[in-house]
């Protein structure tokens, strides 16, 4: 692996077993983290994501007539993407 890389993502959101193992072949550092606090982590930038996103759309005429259900969904989709 690169410095910087990562594994186990996958297994932390999901709550699974790792699908591979890393050996190291030199003296390295690891950085663990809990599932519980990536998780937050995760759910944190997904926030911020959607927050933006509103922001963003609540500035552009475009969309200044749209119902507020109708602008929740352009930014569900934005993200979704």
């Amino acid at each position: 692996m690169l410095p910087g890389a990562s594994l186990g993502e996958l297994a932390l959101l999901y709550n699974t077993p790792r699908s591979a193992s890393v050996y190291g072949l030199e003296k390295c550092r690891l950085w663990a983290i809990d599932r519980h606090t990536f998780r937050n982590a995760v759910e944190e930038m997904i926030r911020r994501d959607l927050d933006e996103n509103r922001q963003f759309i609540e500035k552009v005429a475009f969309f200044s007539k749209a119902a507020a259900r109708e602008k929740i969904l352009i930014f569900d989709r934005k993200h979704d993407a």
